[in-house]
């Protein structure tokens, strides 16, 4: 018998508390969020890491899925992680093999726990703006955790636009992927982070640069999450900066500061 998420969403998608029910609920909600990673990323929300091409996004990101996957690990040397976190990664463009070699020359410098961490490209060229792959995109995902880990702590989405076949404009294109993102957080009470592009600002008179850039598209995507980071390259190439946007719950850390060590392609935080 299939008792997965998935299967009951299927069967109805019924839900609502009344009365006595109600009660309880109240009465049993949790005041403080569980931290996944203490002053970074929450149990059950939304978050988003956005930057412009060539920062290293991907790279950040991969280095907080792979390090907290390790019980009372640090990740980037200083956000600590209570247990050992089950990452589906759902990498949405280039080859596995990127991600594969970024784990080997990571992995041998850092902690990482591979019984937590699933990675796939299987979802690669399906456009959840379409109703057909939408549901496709959620079988793939239930198969593929009825094989490994069943409830997964954090899934992370990168890149946006690589699963979203919009312009990103309106609140009608970015729908997509604020309600992939709330059904599966809805299935399997899970926390959803999302890598995606920054525009391209605008180009400062004097130097010529480009400067100001923001979040990409429709700010209707930024209201869907509880944590927004900004990430930014600083001068040399010798690090980044992340530095919060958006923090609704009040728990994030407001700036952080990382050095980048191009042997490990890792990054640390300056203190």
């Amino acid at each position: 018998m299939d008792n997965s998420p998935l299967q009951v969403f299927e069967e109805t998608n019924e839900s609502f508390l009344w009365g006595d029910e109600l009660k309880k609920a109240i009465e049993n909600a949790k005041v403080v969020r569980e931290p996944l990673i203490e002053h970074l990323i929450y149990k059950k929300s939304a978050h988003m890491m956005y930057a412009p091409d060539g920062v290293g996004k991907s790279t950040v990101a991969l280095q907080m899925c792979m390090q907290a996957t390790v019980d009372g690990a640090r990740v980037f040397g200083e956000f600590h992680v209570p247990r050992g976190l089950r990452i589906l990664n759902l990498q949405m463009e280039r080859d596995a093999d990127e991600t594969l070699e970024r784990l080997k020359t990571m992995s041998s410098k850092t902690g990482f726990n591979p019984d937590n961490f699933v990675n796939t490209t299987d979802l690669q060229g399906l456009d959840i703006a379409d109703k057909k792959d939408f549901f496709i995109v959620l079988k793939k995902i239930d198969n593929i955790l009825k094989h490994t880990f069943a409830f997964p702590d954090i899934i992370n989405i990168d890149p946006a636009y690589a699963i979203l076949g919009t312009d990103m404009i309106s609140n009608k294109d970015i729908a997509p992927l604020a309600n992939l993102s709330r059904k599966l957080q809805n299935l399997y009470g899970t926390t959803v982070h999302i890598v995606h592009h920054a525009n391209r600002g605008i180009r400062d008179k004097e130097t010529g640069k480009r400067v100001y850039a923001d979040m990409f598209g429709s700010r209707f995507l930024s209201a869907h999450f509880t944590g927004v980071y900004k990430l930014e390259g600083v001068k040399d190439d010798k690090g980044t900066i992340l530095t919060l946007d958006k923090s609704s719950q009040k728990n994030l850390e407001k700036k952080i500061e990382l050095e980048f060590d191009i042997e490990s392609q890792l990054s640390w935080f300056k203190y």
